[in-house]
């Protein structure tokens, strides 16, 4: 059983005040001194974080003080609602009462499963073999199978009285719509790339594998538009009232107006993305590998703040929006165990003297209102990739002192990476030695290379622009 003393968890008064930059106060942090074996899950009151030892943890979102926990491996993906927590395990799926951790009910499949999703009481589970079962979530009866032929691509979405399937096939990928309460094909629709997952509101809105980001109607999935970008876009969107937002792996992110997708603004980030946006309020959460939190306004793409968390991060920020602002919550995790929970700031905004008043990146491109790049009617993409023949170098890390920064060099070279040291100008910290590998890439290529490097456990690498 996992024991509140395993981990040391800290009241608001004895942590720092306001952020300097970001107008949010700790709420409480935790440290679990073990890392998850998947990312937690979240609903409106707890915290459920599958430990690497087998305890299945639940936290209370306001407090951090334990509710239960359970010794339950977990080999999957956790998820939550209505009051439901759902868990893997191999060819089991398991239902606990996510308030006091009772066994609910257990159905065993013939095979492993690929994907699950839950939504107002539906469960629906891909198996391995691209058979769709849909069970009734609150006592685990089957209501329906279908065999769908290809497999998800991601993550399935369920809005309304409709399942919205993702798939790749042989020639690309699919949009696959189902009758939630029969299994029966509503209407497909197939796209040149592999579609990520989809956000299904009063249209439906996804990124794929092409480098192109879609709107689809939801009526008969015929395309609206659709938008070239410099590449691939493999999470889910957010969206406001009067925009959508998404990141590719050009490292940019970008607003398109939601009606017409005209583009609004775009803006680079500092790292490779590893998930989409989060939209809080006014603000566009965005997070990577690193500890670095970036937030942008959602109306003109500037940057407003930062926060960094303690070490790499486990997920994305978990945003959970209540009734009330102040009860929000935003939830951290780090690959080392330790939980952040970030509340509204309880006093006025502040600013750190370090701050510049200036934008911390260059000023957004921005398309008025009243320009419109679309019509109703199909186009063709719209312009090529921002960084059209544009070359790269790749940076690794840097180093303020020289022998680490030649040590790191060399083992790269082992590797196989024809890594090299360039200096900066001399700072108060000493010369910076910047650690880079290629010097004249094309885009493409580089972002292979970044890709290498993840594959070999180097995670911070990132693009720099050099002369064409």
């Amino acid at each position: 059983m996992y024991s509140q003393n395993a981990g040391t968890i800290f009241a608001q008064e004895e942590l720092l005040g306001p952020s300097p930059i970001v107008p949010v106060d700790v709420a409480w942090l935790l440290d679990l001194k073990q890392a998850t074996s998947y990312p937690a899950t979240i609903d409106d009151e707890r915290i459920y974080l599958p430990l690497m030892d087998g305890t299945l943890l639940a936290l209370t979102l306001d407090t951090g003080a334990q509710v239960w926990s359970r010794h339950r491996p977990v080999h999957g993906k956790l998820m939550a609602d209505n009051g439901i927590l759902i868990a893997t395990h191999e060819q089991l799926v398991i239902a606990f009462d996510g308030a006091n951790g009772q066994h609910l009910w257990t159905h065993r499949f013939e095979q492993s499963h690929l994907t699950t999703v839950i939504s107002n009481g539906w469960l629906v589970i891909q198996l391995r073999d691209s058979t769709l079962a849909a069970l009734r979530a609150t006592d685990g009866h089957e209501i329906w199978r279908r065999h769908i032929g290809n497999n998800a691509s991601a993550e399935p979405a369920i809005s309304g009285n409709r399942l919205y399937l993702p798939l790749e096939t042989a020639s690309g990928g699919l949009v696959s719509v189902l009758e939630l309460s029969t299994g029966e094909l509503a209407w497909e629709q197939p796209i040149s790339g592999v579609p990520g997952p989809i956000l299904p509101l009063d249209a439906l809105f996804f990124g794929a594998s092409d480098n192109f980001f879609y709107r689809l109607r939801l009526a008969d999935g015929n395309i609206d538009w659709y938008v070239r970008t410099g590449g691939d876009i493999y999470d889910l969107p957010a969206v406001d009232e009067e925009r959508v937002y998404f990141t590719s792996l050009d490292n940019i992110v970008r607003a398109l107006d939601r009606q017409n997708g005209a583009q609004r603004w775009r803006m680079p980030l500092q790292g490779r993305p590893e998930t989409g946006p989060i939209r809080v309020d006014n603000s566009l959460v965005l997070s990577g590998l690193s500890p670095n939190i970036q937030m942008f306004h959602t109306e003109t793409g500037r940057p407003i703040g930062r926060f960094t968390a303690g070490n790499e991060l486990a997920m994305p920020p978990h945003h959970v929006q209540r009734e009330k602002h102040d009860d929000n919550r935003t939830v951290l995790l780090t690959r080392t165990g330790e939980l952040t929970v970030l509340a509204p700031a309880t006093g006025p905004e502040q600013l750190s003297p370090e701050v510049p008043l200036h934008p911390i990146l260059p000023s957004p491109s921005r398309i008025p209102h009243t320009q419109i790049l679309f019509t109703k009617s199909f186009l063709p993409p719209s312009d090529p990739p921002i960084f059209h023949a544009r070359r790269f170098t790749v940076q690794v890390a840097v180093y303020d002192k020289f022998s680490a920064a030649r040590d790191a060099v060399g083992q790269l070279r082992e590797q196989g990476y024809p890594a090299f040291m360039t200096s900066s100008r001399r700072t108060r910290v000493g010369t910076l030695q910047r650690i880079r590998i290629g010097q004249s890439l094309g885009h493409g290529h580089a972002m292979r290379l970044i890709e290498q490097l993840e594959f070999d456990g180097i995670t911070d690498a990132r693009l720099i622009a050099t002369a064409n």
